[in-house]
């Protein structure tokens, strides 16, 4: 009997109960026409025609196309995830799962348990409210998965994800700080293009030459705080430091292929790539 995985969390009761099941007989029936779309209108798709909501990571950028007809929605939606690349899950949620909020509450508690799997099981004690925390996993026959939460209240909802990306990042809303500092560079690489050959030299060494001269103490606390910048990207695997890294490796190619920079020549540019270097340390 094919088994699925029954997580849950617990605040001194059971709480959520999050599940990821076979393809079940019990599912509604199915039809389903596509061509090309994105995991969000195949999301719409499906919610009309169960008549069960079925909600995706609205970062997925995969899309199916396929004809079936007459299938348990359970067995649609692991045809899809085989066609596609993506995952689906059942979230059990309290709520009315016809309002946005709700829809939105079940796609979090998919997340977390993203980032949750990672570690393994986790119990977690407040000594303020003097409750635990705990996740975990453990085996279940499918056609079960869903007393638990019957007996809770809570109403089931399909979340389709990526699986190119175990955990989605969160949005980042950059502080007036972070802005000011991009403006700047923005405006340095700007004024840079603008000078002449001769001038780019000049501004060149004028900036090393500012660097040979700053006061080594703080030379050494502007380097800290770079590699530990670098370190910490690292360590959360920022989808952006992979997309940077791999425009600079493309760009750097473009400027070996045009004959413009040589293997040898790569070695001695300017701090930026000593500085993605260090990033990549431990």
């Amino acid at each position: 009997m094919e088994k699925a995985m029954k997580v849950f969390y617990s605040l001194g009761l059971f709480v959520v109960v999050a599940t990821v099941c076979a393809a079940q007989s019990t599912s509604p029936l199915v039809s389903l026409s596509a061509s090309n779309i994105g995991m969000e209108e195949l999301a719409s798709k499906l919610t009309k025609a169960s008549g069960i909501p079925v909600v995706a990571d609205p970062g997925s950028s995969e899309t199916f196309s396929g004809s079936l007809n007459k299938l348990p929605l359970e067995s649609v939606l692991e045809y899809v995830a085989k066609a596609s690349a993506i995952k689906w899950r059942k979230v059990y949620v309290a709520g009315d799962t016809a309002k946005k909020d709700t829809l939105d509450k079940a796609r979090t508690q998919s997340a977390l348990l993203d980032q949750l799997q990672s570690s393994g099981a986790i119990l977690v004690y407040d000594p303020a409210a003097k409750t635990e925390i705990t996740y975990t996993t453990s085996p279940v026959d499918p056609a079960k998965a869903g007393e638990s939460a019957k007996a809770l209240g809570l109403k089931p909802v399909y979340v389709v994800s990526s699986t190119a990306r175990a955990v989605k990042p969160a949005a980042v809303v950059p502080s007036a700080a972070t802005t000011k500092y991009a403006d700047l560079s923005a405006k340095q690489e700007r004024d840079f293009l603008g000078l002449s050959p001769e001038q780019r030299v000049q501004a060149l060494e004028s900036n090393m030459m500012r660097e040979i001269q700053m006061n080594p103490t703080d030379r050494m606390v502007v380097a800290r705080a770079r590699a530990q910048a670098y370190r910490t990207l690292n360590k959360n695997n920022s989808a952006t430091l992979q997309q940077w890294r791999a425009m600079r490796r493309d760009t750097m190619k473009q400027l070996r292929d045009s004959g413009q920079q040589s293997g040898s020549s790569r070695n001695r540019n300017n701090g930026s790539r000593g500085q993605s270097s260090t990033g990549r340390k431990k």
